[in-house]
């Protein structure tokens, strides 16, 4: 997908910078680094809002940026996509915690 910049020049990334935008992603996730993972995410949506593997991305580092509101928004897109058994389980685990977050915000009073 293509973008407009500033002076109405389109912008557009190749399939291969987009997967290397996605592998960057996930290499912060797993170092912890959410908040720099969730802003190479947003940026990809910008280009490509639909892109199943950005949208399972964000919905992990959007739960453990501790940001529940936006997991559960693109969980309930992911829910849509065809997932594997694996992909399945795992999110089932991400909604539990999700889940649990919220019961322990509750009973804090927040």
């Amino acid at each position: 997908m293509a973008m407009t910049d500033n002076t109405g020049a389109k912008v557009q990334l190749s399939a291969a910078q987009m997967d290397w935008l996605l592998v960057s992603a996930h290499t912060l996730i797993e170092q912890h680094r959410q908040d720099e993972a969730l802003t190479v995410l947003e940026f990809l949506q910008l280009f490509e809002p639909n892109n199943e593997n950005c949208l399972k991305l964000l919905a992990r580092a959007y739960c453990e940026a501790g940001r529940r509101k936006e997991a559960q928004a693109c969980l309930q897109q992911v829910q849509a996509l065809p997932l594997t058994e694996a992909e399945l389980t795992a999110f089932d685990l991400l909604r539990s915690r999700i889940a649990g977050g919220q019961q322990q915000k509750a009973k804090a009073g927040g």
